[in-house]
């Protein structure tokens, strides 16, 4: 989930390169010389709308305003020769958007070739289907082989690299992408940085990247790489604030030790992996939260199976510090690692879902629901039980069962998420949720049915659109899928 704007990562001194890039031919007295950084249209922070094209930032318009320009008290004092790129006057400021539209749910999008914008094209929650030629990458497990950046999403298959761009779900844009020169085994995406992994071989890691482009419409994207000294073993990556990323080994005797790398990279970057100091027992790594790691372990000591979060401090460093001060809920939440799934947002968010637990007359925790939790925004230092929402709910059944899936954020407070589907748990309901305040509500979507489990399923999110990627089947005959989804819609 990125929500990130042009303007904001270009900064207003680097405005003109990016319109020389785009050819807008703009008249420069309509551009400031500093300030006027535009909002972005589809991340909208008040709910599902403005995540698919509708009342986001820009007050309705599908596309991302790349910047605001002068003053103007009519649109036709806006106008471009930008062809994809349309100015319209906003509150008396010029603002400039990609096939902007007026109506939400719906979308335009735009041929690069031509330099026009198809017609506006509306859509629902599961938004569109793009089958795939080649089977997912990463020794076939999804989860680890989709990711989103911006308005970009990738994927990996056993042949490379695919990335689309995705103005209009229903005319997603394959862009020119070089694959990294190895087989990729994970990817992640920060809010302006798709992170590749490749194999460990002769104590090197293979790392690829691949930067935002600073051309809003760029038909290639370049991708950089690097074989760092490696002669430690990882388990998983998480996302670390805009640019970067850690690499955690999964050890509770070594104490969950990690490593922090922000690219560029070199083939004589050498990787450590530092140890948690002070890490209290039980306590594992689970998500990232800007610089920080998050922990979590079942508290089983007293009469109530609490969750318990903490901290590891200057994660990926030789400073690395576990939280000796930890926080718990007052609510039963299963044992198992295996019955929780966590989320990490690149500007610090953490989404936790799980099963809620009540207990029978025979005195047994069962498992009866799935909750998802929003527990942390940002940079906060405090974990909150507040922000929470009934998934999808169930027969009673093990406490440990494996029922809550993947989630992932579109904006600070738009998520997509799975869970087992209550008649079938071996297919996945898809679900949008929004968060307003410390408050959480399922989108009024009917939620869609996918023919997978929540196990074998990759999701992510870009910054108007959910993906979930689904690998091939033989029964029925399926082909290597991504869907696209449209919460709010």
């Amino acid at each position: 989930m990125q929500t990130g704007t042009w303007g904001a990562i270009l900064g207003t001194g680097a405005v003109f390169g990016l319109f020389a890039a785009c050819s807008l031919d703009l008249d420069e007295s309509l551009i400031p010389s500093e300030g006027g950084v535009g909002a972005q249209a589809g991340a909208a922070g008040t709910g599902g709308t403005g995540a698919s094209g509708g009342t986001g930032g820009s007050g309705g318009t599908g596309g991302k305003i790349i910047d605001a320009g002068g003053s103007c008290d009519a649109d036709k004092q806006c106008e471009t020769e930008g062809g994809c790129i349309e100015g319209r006057c906003a509150t008396g400021t010029c603002v400039y958007e990609i096939c902007p539209v007026t109506t939400a749910c719906t979308a335009r999008s735009c041929d690069t070739s031509a330099s026009t914008c198809s017609s506006p094209s509306s859509f629902g929650f599961k938004a569109h289907t793009v089958p795939l030629n080649d089977e997912v990458g990463c020794s076939g497990i999804a989860s680890r082989c989709v990711a989103g950046m911006d308005d970009y999403v990738f994927v990996g298959t056993t042949a490379g690299l695919l990335a689309y761009r995705v103005l209009s779900p229903s005319a997603p844009e394959l862009i020119n992408v070089q694959a990294p020169p190895f087989a990729i085994t994970r990817m992640i995406a920060t809010e302006r940085r798709l992170i590749i992994l490749g194999p460990t071989a002769s104590n090197k890691l293979s790392i690829a990247w691949i930067d935002l482009p600073t051309d809003p419409l760029a038909t290639d994207l370049t991708t950089s790489t690097a074989a760092v000294d490696f002669t430690d073993t990882y388990s998983t990556m998480y996302p670390a604030n805009a640019d970067g990323f850690y690499l955690v080994q999964n050890n509770a005797g070594n104490l969950y030790p990690s490593a922090l790398l922000a690219p560029p990279l070199t083939n004589q970057t050498a990787v450590t992996l530092f140890p948690a100091a002070g890490l209290p027992s039980g306590q594992a790594v689970v998500a990232s939260s800007g610089k920080r790691l998050v922990t979590y372990r079942t508290d089983t000591s007293g009469s109530v199976q609490k969750p318990t979060f903490g901290f590891v401090q200057d994660a990926g460093t030789s400073n690395a510090q576990g939280s000796t001060t930890e926080q718990s809920f007052d609510f039963d939440a299963p044992i198992s690692l295996g019955a929780h799934q966590f989320h990490s947002g690149y500007e610090g968010s953490l989404v936790w879902s799980t099963n809620r637990l009540s207990q029978d007359d025979g005195g047994a925790l069962q498992s009866d629901a799935v909750m998802l939790y929003w527990p942390l925004v940002g940079d906060l230092t405090t974990f909150d039980d507040k922000a929470s929402v009934v998934v999808a709910s169930y027969n009673k059944g093990s406490q440990n069962s494996v029922l809550a899936g993947q989630t992932a954020l579109i904006s600070p407070s738009l998520a997509i998420t799975t869970a087992a589907y209550p008649p079938d748990p071996q297919q996945t309901l898809v679900r949008s949720v929004i968060r307003s305040g410390t408050s959480l509500a399922l989108g009024s979507e009917t939620p869609p049915v996918l023919s997978f489990g929540i196990t074998q399923i990759g999701v992510a999110a870009s910054r108007r659109f959910g993906f979930i990627l689904t690998p091939s089947s033989q029964t029925p005959s399926l082909k290597t899928t991504l869907h696209i989804f449209a919460p709010g819609c």
